[in-house]
């Protein structure tokens, strides 16, 4: 005879255990109901009657909630915010059905005709006193009954409120007017080191005639090829007639010797280049300090693939030209080469195959064709009112052109 009988004992306690899982709704997960028996059985767990009591409110909860929450997990990954990527957000500028949305919201948010005041809606000055003339009417004797006065002042009022909402659209034509300009001048500062000046180091190096560089091409080439070893000072004075800062550049001790024939180009052009960009405060450092590079560079892959600089108008090129680097995986220092916007480059080329190029071209030419007349009138002013020498026609000779570069200026 046992201390207990078969009913207390373990196996006991376990068949009663099987018999109240019976009574648990059809709609439980299978798996969790495995898995919760397992541990109820368990030898190293000892099973009382409050698991079962447990169990059992568990299951009345479970009923209460709505059919399509029952047995369901909750997902701590749900409310977490989607990770943005910057280069598909740039992409859909490729896209043509993306491009006539956003033409139809500038059709809706811009002056419908081009004036001469357009630009004027978003000065500080005329948004203050609009605004101001607001307030003020809708704050004077919200505890009373107007006066005769007030309610004349209706017809005003619903003035300053039209003028409100042209003073927004100006504000609207005036940020993508400075971000162009922004980009544009970003651009063009790029391609006069990167590009202009680069090459005429080259053709001084190739034995062209001199230009106003050479002097610096060859104090930097004699530097290496001569295997300097002190350091050498080159002043901005010295190479720069009429800089306004004399800025002092240090070429460092040279470690390696070159010959003439073999003392690589490169080598020379990024000293020359690196001094320039000293001189004109526009370094070619790491950090901060070279992020006109790749902006620079971004512009020039963008109006590349496009045929203009009308993507310089666009939101989209705005966002990724704050972090041009997010575009390619570049390491946060240095500024990214060539080969690191190759493929950058591929992504867009096949966007405008998918989608037909003509018709990625055709979209960047409608926005063009929506905001170049607001650009060229604005230019047109402030050349009248610079050399008092305005005409007409004038505003016809303002829209960019290519030059030797690709460079629209």
């Amino acid at each position: 005879m046992t201390p207990y009988s078969e009913g207390d004992g373990p196996l006991g306690k376990r068949k009663r255990i099987e018999e109240d899982y019976e009574e648990l709704s059809d709609d439980e997960d299978e798996a969790e109901q495995e898995g919760h028996k397992e541990r109820l059985t368990s030898e190293d767990d000892e099973v009382t009657d409050n698991d079962i009591q447990n169990q059992k409110k568990k299951q009345r909860t479970d009923k209460d909630r709505p059919e399509s929450h029952k047995g369901k997990r909750k997902n701590s990954n749900k409310n977490t915010p989607k990770k943005q990527d910057p280069k598909a957000d740039l992409l859909k500028i490729f896209d043509p059905d993306y491009m006539e949305e956003m033409i139809e919201k500038l059709k809706t948010t811009l002056p419908i005709v081009p004036k001469s005041n357009s630009f004027n809606y978003g000065r500080v000055k005329n948004n203050i006193s609009c605004s101001i003339n607001l307030i003020d009417f809708a704050c004077k004797n919200v505890d009373g009954p107007p006066d005769i006065e007030q309610a004349l002042q209706v017809p005003t009022i619903l003035t300053y409120i039209g003028k409100g909402y042209s003073n927004l659209q100006g504000l609207d034509l005036t940020s993508i007017l400075i971000r162009y300009s922004i980009m544009l001048a970003v651009w063009r500062v790029w391609a006069v080191l990167e590009i202009d000046c680069r090459q005429l180091a080259q053709d001084t190096l190739n034995g062209a005639p001199d230009t106003w560089i050479s002097p610096l091409v060859m104090k930097v080439r004699n530097h290496l090829l001569y295997q300097r070893t002190e350091t050498t000072v080159l002043r901005s004075v010295d190479f720069l007639p009429g800089v306004k800062k004399d800025i002092p550049y240090a070429l460092k001790p040279t470690k390696q010797a070159w010959t003439m024939r073999h003392l690589p180009q490169e080598c020379v052009i990024d000293g020359v280049l690196d001094a320039l960009g000293i001189w004109l405060e526009c370094p070619r450092e790491i950090g901060k300090n070279a992020l006109w590079r790749d902006q620079g560079h971004l512009i020039e892959v963008l109006v590349a693939h496009s045929g203009g600089n009308y993507v310089c108008f666009l939101e989209e090129t705005w966002k990724a030209f704050q972090n041009p680097k997010k575009l390619i995986g570049q390491r946060q220092n240095g500024a990214a080469k060539k080969a690191h916007w190759m493929v950058l480059s591929a992504d867009i080329e096949g966007c405008m195959k998918d989608h037909g190029r003509k018709n990625v071209i055709e979209g960047f030419k409608k926005v063009n064709d929506i905001l170049m007349p607001f650009v060229d009138i604005h230019r047109a002013i402030t050349m009248f009112r610079t050399t008092q020498r305005w005409t007409p026609h004038l505003s016809h000779n303002l829209s960019p052109n290519i030059c030797k570069h690709g460079l629209r200026v």
